[in-house]
């Protein structure tokens, strides 16, 4: 699988990793357990997630194929889904495409950056409790 998920701050930010080729299998099992981190989340704080788009290199899906996959997540709590991409690649404006309408169609607070440490500064100024949980990147 093309991908890594794990919590940058438990129950408070999804880091998730996506890098080579993705494909409709790797959606379905990137929403799997999407879902089953944030089930398990207790309280009524905001969870972020941060997506590390940056060794992202090709995309095999339709638009069809992401808009019947991807749903909205259920929780209220879901805070902003933030997106590190590598600016220099070539999948970065289709996924800068797909996010904003994902981000009109699903009603998600979306932002996308070029630099990790910009993202994660946006987290951090955007919910200021987590500035004593994350003090660094993950490895």
């Amino acid at each position: 699988m093309p991908f890594e998920i794990s919590w940058l701050a438990q129950d408070s930010i999804l880091y998730q990793r996506y890098f080579g080729c993705f494909d409709i299998n790797d959606l379905n099992s990137v929403q799997s357990e999407t879902q089953a981190h944030l089930a398990h989340v207790q309280g009524t704080h905001f969870v972020h997630i941060l997506l590390d788009l940056r060794d992202l290199h090709q995309i095999d899906l339709t638009l069809k194929q992401i808009s019947s996959t991807i749903h909205r997540n259920e929780q209220d709590n879901l805070g902003w889904t933030v997106l590190v991409l590598c600016p220099d690649s070539r999948v970065t404006p289709f996924i800068k495409m797909l996010g904003a309408a994902a981000s009109r169609l699903f009603d998600l607070r979306y932002r996308a950056f070029d630099n990790y440490d910009h993202a994660l500064d946006f987290i951090l100024t955007m919910d200021q409790h987590l500035n004593q949980l994350v003090t660094a990147q993950p490895a």
